[in-house]
């Protein structure tokens, strides 16, 4: 169970890059000339990726437009659904997340 968490993981982590950079190259070029500062600082990006050991789950932190929240995908389609409610940045970090063991809870800090 643990090696199909691992593979979880991989395959999640390398579906949000490669999403990523089909997103980049979709860009127009001259729209990739410029850009603002507020642009780049509010760039949405993925952190705390964890799975959960006892079912096809995932969990992970998402930075977007300067909010953090908790995302989590169960398969088989892995639709990602925000668990979190968090409107405005509050300075707080979002991290450690750990499925419970029966991988119906997410605790985090």
């Amino acid at each position: 169970m643990r090696n199909q968490s691992r593979q979880l993981v991989r395959v999640v982590g390398l579906t949000c890059t490669f999403c990523y950079w089909l997103f980049l190259v979709s860009i127009p070029a001259r729209a990739q000339q410029s850009f603002t500062l507020e642009q780049v600082m509010s760039a949405p990006f993925p952190s705390d990726l964890t799975a959960a050991k006892s079912a096809p789950r995932v969990a992970w932190v998402l930075y977007e437009q300067g909010k953090r929240n908790i995302y989590v995908a169960e398969a088989p389609e892995f639709k990602a659904r925000r668990l979190t409610a968090y409107l405005e940045e509050d300075g707080q970090e979002l991290s450690d997340l750990r499925f419970s063991a029966d991988a119906d809870t997410i605790v985090y800090m």
